[in-house]
């Protein structure tokens, strides 16, 4: 994989490497499995009233994991940082200026709010390579960093300001040179640590900063003196060795000791929730010191989520656990999801739905209150940045991307390097991508809107839409630069009146790569011949669902097992002169004048 590609898991495990918490980027039963161990700590443990805090909040949260997800596409060549409940996603991403795989274009900082990109302004002196918004929460504030991650770094909060945001330099604590931070809770506080010096700093901060407060040591006020790892929606924090309710500085509480040969608790990718519930990657002692995810339930109990370790050579970091316990993380480059309370993790790619063929989570963000996971997913051949939302199937009034066919070809236009594609060539890619929507009995539906969007292995992201034909057929093209790998079409959506699109079945995604062999100019028409009898030998035959992948079926002949034409209709009704078994033959044709046929048996009833 690129970095390109393992851009979201990579960061989150570069921000914990530098020792501070993980960066924020998921089966209505909960996951089980067979490599959960329990281990509870000999000293140590939560105050009575925080148990009893985090019992009831246990009684009152069911677990989000969903049996099935679908994919709300975010962007292409992307990172993402920070999801809230709303949905909206902070992160980075390349603009696409047409230049394909010839240039780097610029990467913009960004949030994604309701589908629509938003460009983030730029702090006086700094670069949107050297800008990241981490954080976003419920009321739309962003919180993150400007500088060099794990050297020189200092506050940044970008606040709304009608349709765009005003971004504000906060700085470092007094008296330091570099701040990080590690959570924004949704009252608009921010926390971290602010140090002076290199790697063994000579002066350390642990910080909050609100609006009404400035920036405050949280050590004077109270509470440890370190490093805070993550922050909840409701300010509370978790640092190396303890937590606490911000606000209130009695609440503290020392974390358990760590399990037999494990250490690091807060130092390599944390999460905690409202109750109090925590979960950290801990590193074993050993001589390769492979991370690996922990549950800790504030009661003091720690739970191994996975027995997969993650080394230097793939990527991991935590997402997020909600009231429930539900956790998201990343082991070894692949997304994960452990069901709250105290199920174990399971790759998020086993509950994705197979209309999505081929795709891999290859990192698993924060999951929001609606269960929606922030992710990146392998779609076609690249990943992208995404939501991963779930869903379920519909049995009634459905409309199904039944199928996805697509085609490519590299177009050569003059030019003397044969078959080459170059900078500055007139050579192109010109890809198609034909969807059929039916409903769920396979009938095909007419005057759908489809959209979607063609993606490739670069910069590309080009929406489309239309309307189905009589045949439940409508066809896509895109004209665009060769040389930019595979070229991949996502259906997004699919509406009719009050017919609800079903994300967990039928095709959503493909892709092809174009190639100097033509495409068939005129693909066969396919003929579906369906047949229903009633009482005094009345039968209904229907051919409506015959389709043509690259146009539309122009005639309709039926003919009796003996060859006479029986009606020049897709569906007609005929009353039979004898009852008992008997067959007939569907011949279509489609604009292009290729035919094909479909012969079918039934019963005619007396």
């Amino acid at each position: 994989m690129s970095t390109r590609e393992l851009a979201l898991i990579v960061l989150a495990a570069g921000v914990a490497g530098c020792g501070g918490g993980g960066s924020n980027v998921a089966a209505d039963t909960p996951a089980t499995g067979t490599d959960s161990i329990t281990m509870t700590a000999a000293s140590g443990g939560p105050t009575a009233r925080a148990l009893a805090v985090n019992l009831t909040a246990t009684a009152q949260a069911a677990s989000q994991v969903a049996t099935r997800y679908a994919l709300d596409f975010v962007s292409t060549a992307a990172s993402g940082y920070g999801l809230n409940d709303a949905g909206d996603v902070v992160g980075k991403s390349y603009t696409d200026n047409g230049c394909g795989p010839f240039c780097l274009p610029p990467e913009d900082i960004a949030v994604w709010r309701n589908g629509v990109r938003t460009v983030l302004p730029l702090l006086a002196g700094y670069t949107s390579s050297s800008l990241y918004p981490l954080h976003i929460n419920n009321q739309g504030l962003i919180g993150g960093e400007a500088g060099l991650i794990g050297s020189s770094t200092r506050v940044v909060l970008w606040t709304p300001n009608g349709s765009g945001y005003t971004a504000q330099n906060l700085g470092v604590f007094p008296g330091t040179s570099s701040a990080d931070v590690t959570g924004l809770d949704d009252q608009g506080r921010m926390v971290g640590w602010s140090t002076l010096g290199g790697a063994f700093p000579t002066l350390t901060v642990p910080f909050m900063w609100s609006q009404a407060t400035g920036m405050v040591n949280l050590a004077q006020l109270g509470y440890p003196n370190e490093r805070p790892a993550a922050m909840s929606p409701g300010g509370k924090v978790v640092s190396w060795n303890h937590w606490y309710q911000l606000g209130d500085p009695g609440s503290v509480v020392a974390l358990p000791a760590p399990p037999a040969g494990y250490v690091g608790a807060g130092s390599n990718g944390s999460a905690i929730n409202d109750a109090g519930d925590q979960a950290h990657f801990l590193v074993s002692i050993s001589t390769e010191n492979l991370v690996y995810p922990f549950r800790l339930s504030q009661g003091g109990t720690w739970q191994q989520l996975s027995s997969f370790g993650t080394g230097r050579l793939s990527g991991y970091g935590m997402g997020s656990i909600n009231a429930a316990q539900d956790v998201t993380f990343t082991v070894g480059s692949s997304g994960m999801v452990a069901a709250g309370p105290a199920g174990v993790g399971q790759p998020l790619v086993q509950l994705l739905s197979p209309a999505y063929p081929g795709a891999i989570v290859g990192g698993s963000g924060a999951m929001n209150a609606s269960g929606q996971i922030l992710a990146q997913v392998m779609i076609g051949r690249s990943f992208r940045l995404v939501k991963m939302t779930p869903v379920t199937a519909c049995t009634a009034n459905c409309l199904v991307s039944s199928s996805l066919a697509m085609t490519g070809q590299f177009v050569k236009v003059g030019g003397t390097r044969d078959g080459d594609c170059y900078q500055g060539t007139r050579s192109y890619n010109q890809s198609s991508a034909t969807v059929t929507i039916t409903n769920e009995a396979g009938v095909p539906m007419a005057n759908v809107l489809v959209s979607g969007r063609f993606l490739d292995d670069y910069w590309t992201n080009s929406p489309v839409s239309g309307s189905t034909n009589a045949s439940g057929v409508v066809s896509f093209s895109h004209k665009g630069l060769c040389g930019v790998g595979a070229v991949a079409f996502m259906v997004d959506q699919a509406a009719l009146g009050s017919m609800a699109f079903d994300r967990t079945r039928g095709t959503l995604s493909g892709y092809v790569i174009p190639g100097t062999t033509p495409a068939p100019t005129n693909l066969a028409p396919v003929a579906v011949a369906t047949a229903s009898c009633v009482a005094r030998r009345v039968c209904t035959l229907n051919g409506s669902g015959s389709y043509d992948p690259d146009g539309t079926i122009a005639r309709y002949r039926w003919t009796d097992s003996s060859g006479n034409t029986l009606a020049t209709q897709a569906v007609f009704v005929k009353t039979f002169s004898k009852t008992g078994k008997t067959s007939a033959t569907l011949y279509v044709t489609d604009n292009g004048g290729r035919t094909a046929s479909k012969r079918v048996t039934f019963t005619v009833l007396r």
